[in-house]
């Protein structure tokens, strides 16, 4: 499982990649992954994995950190599981 490097809000840690790198480079044989939304454009994908169940973890895990956000977990033929409202 792949995941974002985050560093906790408020805090930055100066070895932080722009958006959307640290994991789309090497995930895309891994067919679950975990997307933050920002109206209709995905703004970072936060974890991926090849197991479903480790999957929903992350995606649970992703909801407490974001609350506000618009998540979803998708596997290669769609969405699994959604959190929050799309805007846009």
């Amino acid at each position: 499982m792949l995941l974002q490097n985050r560093a906790p809000p408020g805090r930055r840690t100066g070895g932080e990649q722009p958006l959307s790198t640290a994991v789309d480079r090497q995930d895309e044989h891994l067919p679950f992954r975990i997307e933050l939304w920002k109206g209709a454009v995905q703004k970072r994908v936060l974890a991926a994995t090849s197991n479903v169940s480790i999957g929903y973890a992350a995606f649970y895990a992703a909801a407490k950190l974001y609350p506000d956000s618009y998540i979803e977990l998708r596997d290669s033929l769609g969405v699994l599981c959604r959190w929050g409202v799309r805007e846009g």
